[in-house]
């Protein structure tokens, strides 16, 4: 028999979520379906383009989110890298969380890099007009500027070199950078000498599906969040196209050769990033230990935010040892 109301949820779920409509027919139909749908409904996505939304307002934890007192702790960034061909679109997203009303958010931001010849030679209308008003970084000639990205990535990073000093003050932090194993080898050896942990994410439908459908659940909630002016993610997003294998498995796959995903990609590999330990690397640090130093005098201090008058990372928490005196002794200055 048949529950009329699980029936009309699977209904209301296959509507919302193209995708989810090969399922539906399998399971409710008795009809196998193998062509490719559209992966995200255009009207579901369209609710999660946010104007005004600044990378730099998220830089910190906001005082008010769970475990937060003091706006000095850096919030972790997971990252997204697809490189595709040298002479391809290649992006990469940057993706945190937030608490909105006591519900996890997620916030994205994307820069997207061609080469200027694939701009000019684009069947695309858009993409010459993306690369004049700089939503598209276009490289010089005829292959994409592998450096320059590299580059970018670091720039926006904030890395702690030790000894009260610190690179970027107003940087970023990155908690993990997953990428597409093609053409990124020398940009995760880079990274890694930075500081930050990069790891190859290999582009099968095991591995990948899990990543969108928790995407897709963000988006279906609300609880998905990426700028308005991104016009290039959310073309992408129109060219994704999919459908669940016999293991119920999704793979991004491009509606046409012309019609690029790149941007999208990359976001699904920010979001396999931000699923590492179970989450935890995205979240508030609970159980936080803060470093403790005991300097030559005594002097017990404790790792704080950079204190603006003096410039240090260090705050005292007990003064210095005194030396107590001999009973009967005489002091004399010296």
């Amino acid at each position: 028999s048949v529950d009329p109301v699980q029936l009309a949820d699977a209904v209301a779920l296959a509507e919302k979520l193209p995708s989810q409509q090969g399922i539906f027919r399998t399971h409710n139909l008795t009809t196998w379906m193998m062509a490719d749908t559209t992966w995200i409904n255009p009207e579901m996505l369209a609710k999660c383009r946010e104007t005004n939304l600044r990378k730099e307002d998220y830089r910190l934890w906001h005082v008010g989110e769970p475990c937060i007192q003091t706006a000095e702790e850096l919030r972790p960034f997971a990252l997204g890298v697809d490189l595709a061909s040298t002479q391809d679109l290649a992006s990469v997203c940057w993706l945190t969380m937030a608490y909105r009303d006591g519900q996890e958010h997620w916030f994205a931001w994307g820069k997207h890099y061609s080469p200027e010849n694939t701009v000019s030679a684009s069947p695309t209308a858009k993409m010459k007009m993306w690369a004049q008003r700089g939503i598209i970084t276009a490289h010089h000639g005829y292959v994409n500027d592998y450096d320059k990205i590299q580059q970018d990535i670091l720039d926006q990073q904030r890395r702690y070199l030790g000894y009260e000093v610190v690179k970027n003050e107003n940087g970023f932090k990155i908690a993990l950078c997953a990428h597409d194993r093609f053409q990124a080898e020398h940009l995760r050896q880079n990274l890694v000498k930075a500081g930050v942990t990069s790891v190859p994410v290999p582009m099968q439908a095991p591995v990948l599906s899990p990543a969108m459908d928790l995407l897709a659940s963000w988006i279906l909630t609300g609880r998905f969040h990426y700028q308005y002016e991104d016009e290039v993610m959310t073309w992408a997003f129109s060219n994704v196209v999919c459908h669940r294998d016999r293991n119920e498995n999704l793979f991004p796959n491009k509606a046409s050769e012309d019609r690029k995903i790149d941007p999208v990609v990359a976001l699904i590999l920010a979001v396999k990033a931000s699923m590492a330990e179970g989450g935890s690397l995205m979240r508030p640090n609970t159980s936080a230990v803060i470093p403790s130093y005991i300097m030559p005098d005594g002097r017990i201090m404790e790792a704080c935010a950079k204190d603006p008058q003096t410039g240090s990372y260090l705050k005292q928490i007990s003064g210095p040892l005194e030396t107590p005196k001999a009973e009967g002794s005489v002091q004399h200055d010296i």
